[in-house]
């Protein structure tokens, strides 16, 4: 599981907490990227193909089928994406929600008479550090819906606190 800064921002009775997607597959993206652009530039430089003959336009097909996939992989390294969880006050509901590429796509609503108390759980991670997990129980069935890896104890009660402040009654247990 990636851990990363945590941030909270509170509107007019909402609350996002915000990760990024996963670094590393971001570094990889931006490698893999990075090599296809430079073979693609080099190809059109070194042979200088044309689109007359069969071997010089497969050449040049690879040259630009090379530019277009790093030019997209470049980007999802550089734009990114994060999840955000949101509780929303006005509609009583909670959206966890994958951004990326500037498009939004909602993987989980939930209102709030279908979520429990918060849970607070402590955690190591993979290199040992201490971590704090915060978590809303569904009711049905029990299932967590993961809210965020906090690196402290104070930085995880300041997001229980502003959850509270969009869904007063829960606290963290």
């Amino acid at each position: 599981m990636a851990q990363g800064e945590v941030v909270l921002t509170e509107a007019r009775g909402r609350v996002d907490i915000a990760r990024p997607v996963e670094t590393r597959m971001r570094r990889i993206a931006g490698v893999v990227g990075a090599a296809a652009l430079v073979a693609g530039v080099a190809g059109f430089v070194a042979w200088r193909p044309s689109v007359i003959g069969f071997p010089d336009a497969a050449l040049f097909f690879v040259c630009a089928a090379s530019l277009t996939a790093g030019a997209i992989c470049l980007s999802f390294a550089a734009w990114g994406g994060e999840w955000v969880v949101s509780f929303e006050a006005a509609s009583g509901t909670v959206r966890q929600e994958l951004r990326t590429f500037g498009n939004l796509a909602v993987v989980d609503g939930f209102v709030f008479e279908d979520l429990g108390g918060l849970c607070a759980v402590r955690d190591r991670t993979e290199a040992g550090d201490e971590a704090y997990r915060l978590f809303m129980v569904e009711a049905d069935n029990g299932r967590p819906l993961h809210l965020g890896d906090f690196g402290d104890e104070a930085t995880m009660r300041r997001a229980a606190q502003a959850i509270n402040t969009v869904h007063p009654g829960l606290k963290v247990g």
